[in-house]
């Protein structure tokens, strides 16, 4: 119980809580006074009934107060530089802290090494050419090829060392990057469509692995970040293939769905990458512009690509560490945030 209040307020930070919105939703069973209290230290809960009534307000299993806080985040510093209101920053560091303790302790209690090497490391980036033969580098180095579909990319990026974290995230940020203890980790916003999960990640692998020099603008910055995830998610020889090597005067929608459906990169991308490499014209591109005001596109764009795209890595070395017998049913259950029976029911072979 050494960090309980340190845990504790941590918990309220996570949950978005004010000490007075805390105290509500205990009902009064504990004062403001004794909230502020426990998180200085100065006092311990006297009973495990206090602990569930806890756990229960802040949606946290009670094992989360007896945790010891092991996780620097001093790596964090992109969440503070994000725009974003105070609260909503706290809360997002909380539910980062959160996810890599549990993660960094199961890899760790697997034998798992923490390091990463970046593929494109050393390779300076000043232009779109330079984008194009990074996106092709890490294709090859990652087993991809230059021409196939990514079918899951947030798989790709856990196989090879980037932890995903996806956040309950208020604001209109879809996603953030940045090293924790060496870690590539990429926080992205639940519930958006997958073909936006898939570019968002790919983009802010980008802001992970590109190397940029110092005269480079942010906006710069972004505008390659936002080519290389293109370029990952539709590579040129695969574009030429689909739509012919010349300059086209017009890019129907079908065959726009198309490529969502099967690159799974959306409408908007898709064209915004084949204008850039020159298959299209800047008036078709201006007639594509009308179109999406016009039919309304970016409200609700036509096609859908099959594949789900979600973090599978963490509950896949839950799993292993079960059967390997690494961790007992009640530890992968206060890991996972699965309750016991329901982990049981999906193991029994």
């Amino acid at each position: 119980m050494e960090n309980f209040g340190e845990r504790l307020h941590s918990a309220r930070v996570m949950a978005r809580l004010s000490m007075d919105q805390l105290v509500e939703r205990l009902g009064g069973a504990v004062s403001k006074q004794s909230i502020s209290k426990y998180e200085r230290g100065l006092m311990k809960p006297l009973d495990g009934a206090l602990l569930v009534r806890l756990s229960k307000a802040l949606n946290v299993p009670v094992d989360y107060f007896l945790r010891d806080s092991t996780l620097s985040l001093e790596g964090v510093d992109f969440l503070i530089k994000a725009g974003l209101g105070s609260k909503e920053v706290a809360s997002m560091i909380e539910q980062t802290r959160d996810q890599l303790e549990r993660r960094f302790e199961l890899e760790a209690l697997l034998g798992i090494d923490f390091r990463f090497v970046n593929p494109l490391r050393g390779r300076r980036i000043a232009s779109l050419e330079d984008v194009e033969a990074a996106a092709e580098k890490l294709r090859r180095d990652w087993g991809i090829g230059v021409m196939s579909p990514i079918t899951r990319v947030f798989d790709l990026l856990e196989a090879n060392g980037v932890r995903i974290l996806e956040l309950d995230v208020t604001g209109s940020l879809d996603g953030l990057s940045g090293l924790v203890q060496g870690v590539p980790v990429v926080l992205l916003k639940k519930n958006v469509p997958g073909d936006r999960k898939r570019f968002t990640v790919l983009d802010e692998l980008g802001h992970l692995l590109l190397e940029f020099g110092s005269n480079l603008e942010r906006k710069d910055i972004e505008k390659y970040c936002r080519a290389f995830a293109g370029a990952m998610l539709l590579p040129a020889r695969a574009l030429n293939k689909e739509l012919g090597g010349n300059t086209r005067s017009r890019i129907s929608l079908p065959e726009l769905v198309h490529l969502k459906e099967h690159y799974g990169i959306s409408i908007q991308a898709a064209m915004a990458r084949i204008h850039s490499l020159g298959v299209v014209s800047h008036s078709a591109r201006r007639r594509f512009d009308i179109l999406v005001n016009v039919k309304k596109l970016k409200e609700q764009e036509p096609g859908e690509y099959p594949i789900e795209e979600k973090s599978t890595r963490f509950m896949k070395l839950i799993y292993r560490a079960l059967a390997e017998g690494a961790i007992s049913l009640s530890k992968a259950s206060v890991l996972s945030r699965i309750p016991i029976d329901k982990l049981q029911q999906e193991t029994v072979s």
